[in-house]
């Protein structure tokens, strides 16, 4: 009866181990998982970082060429507005010679 007593007792002992290594095993694999998932959010953190800069550095450009732009802009329309002074003080002066060469001609 002794003999038997130990035999289940060895037999629950072996049974709860078993269900250990089976926790130990899942948490394993469950932790393994749980690595990669992290390896690769870490390799999308780090190309979402280079993404990042890569941006930035467009911004950066863009920027430069919208500034050099807009200089360019108000220097067309500063010469615009030059030539329109100038086409409008020759159309004041034809028009003054216009007026001198009539009274001219009623002299």
């Amino acid at each position: 009866a002794e003999v038997e007593r130990l035999r289940e007792e060895k037999n629950q002992n072996i049974g709860r181990a078993e269900v250990k290594q089976e926790g130990l095993d899942h948490f394993k694999v469950k932790l393994e998982n749980a690595k990669e998932v992290e390896n690769e959010l870490e390799e999308e953190n780090v190309r979402l970082r280079k993404d990042a800069k890569r941006s930035e550095g467009f911004a950066k450009m863009n920027q430069e060429v919208n500034g050099a732009l807009m200089e360019k802009l108000a220097d067309v329309k500063d010469e615009r507005d030059d030539a329109i002074e100038a086409g409008e003080e020759l159309h004041q002066r034809l028009q003054e010679s216009q007026a001198t060469s009539s009274l001219q001609e009623d002299l």
